[in-house]
């Protein structure tokens, strides 16, 4: 039905003089829309991705008519829409949209400022590491001179995970997390405390510090009870899921890890969803259970080739895949290991879930409702 109405709609507003007017209201609707979502991407984030996913349709026919009749809008748009594509995997889309814009003459400012963030964030999504770090620092200069210290914070913290993820400079990262940490305590931002709190415990577990990380981690899991912040909610489980593996409890760590995918199926963060079966994966293969660990790294080598982002194992990480997935496919011989690796390849992504949901550990219960 809603197909049927849209189609009609996009039929009148092809007749008469008039079209290029209803377009424009059309457009300026959903420029406005968009404007409140962005403001409200941290505290209602969650409700925000859930009333624009429908409208996705209805935000990209405002893009393409604001492309060349108003480029400054059409920035503005594409802008306000980059947390979104970030935290819904649409990177390709988010990409080539916030490109366009940043294409228009506009004055450097906070429409370019906000482009860049969210740009360079994708761009170290899909492992573009220098072209992420460029757009993300420019971002961060854009962001000091516009004097907004709240979006300087978080523009700082996607370039910190730029940092990190590329393997630039993890002291740098660290810093900027640090920095933001104490930033957003002084200014009482609750979701900027949060994220860098999130970074802070990051970089910590990378150093193999998980001692101090997981009082933050705890310390992070009461602050995010009742998160909606979409890329973030799932974060304290899975530092703590973190520490678990590091000393081997394979039984917290599944519990942790499974609570953190029940997140990420609530925000519908595919990414992140990726990342808490990849490991799963480990938890399974250090459970014993060979064949599911393997069909689940094969699901989200599928899932990643798709989205078209890395998996960039961090060395932590790639020990434990080595130690843990490498015991299973010696345990089921090359052969075996394949054929399962090979089966979760050619899984669709609802199988995969629902065999990671399947695990014989049930899930923490946590309230993100």
């Amino acid at each position: 039905m809603l197909e049927t109405i849209r189609e009609y709609a996009q039929e009148l507003l092809e007749q008469g003089s008039e079209a290029d007017a209803v377009r424009r209201r059309h457009a300026d609707h959903y420029l406005a829309l968009s404007e409140l979502a962005y403001t409200a991407r941290f505290e209602r984030g969650l409700t925000w991705v859930r009333r624009l996913e429908p409208e996705h349709d209805n935000l990209r026919a405002a893009l393409d008519h604001l492309l060349d009749r108003d480029p400054l809008c059409h920035l503005q748009l594409a802008g306000a829409l980059g947390w979104f594509w970030l935290a819904r995997s649409h990177f390709a889309e988010g990409s080539r949209r916030l490109e366009d814009g940043l294409a228009s003459p506009a004055a450097d400012g906070p429409l370019t400022a906000r482009a860049l963030t969210y740009l360079g964030a994708i761009d170290a999504t899909r492992g573009r590491s220098a072209t992420a770090l460029s757009r993300l620092e420019r971002a961060t200069e854009l962001w000091d001179t516009v004097g907004d210290e709240t979006e300087l914070a978080a523009a700082r913290d996607e370039f910190g995970w730029a940092l990190y993820g590329g393997g630039e400079d993890e002291l740098r990262a660290h810093e900027l997390f640090q920095q933001n940490l104490e930033h957003a305590r002084h200014l009482g931002h609750h979701e900027l405390v949060s994220r860098s709190l999130a970074g802070v415990c990051q970089m910590l577990v990378v150093s193999g510090e998980f001692e101090r990380a997981e009082p933050l981690a705890l310390e992070l899991y009461a602050l995010m009870r009742d998160s909606e912040d979409v890329v973030y909610m799932c974060a304290a489980d899975h530092y703590l899921a973190d520490c678990a593996m590091h000393r081997r409890d394979y039984s917290l760590a599944e519990r942790h890890r499974l609570s953190a995918l029940e997140t990420t199926l609530t925000s519908e963060n595919v990414m992140q969803q990726a990342i808490e079966i990849h490991g799963l994966a480990l938890t399974a293969a250090g459970l014993g259970r060979d064949e599911e660990a393997l069909r689940l790294e094969g699901a989200v080598d599928a899932k990643y080739a798709e989205l078209g982002a890395v998996l960039a194992l961090l060395s932590f990480y790639a020990t434990w895949r080595e130690r843990d997935l490498g015991a299973a496919r010696a345990r089921l011989g090359e052969a075996r290991a394949t054929a399962a690796f090979d089966e979760g390849r050619a899984m669709t992504w609802d199988q995969a879930v629902e065999l990671a949901l399947a695990s014989q550990v049930a899930p923490l219960v946590r309230a993100v409702q």
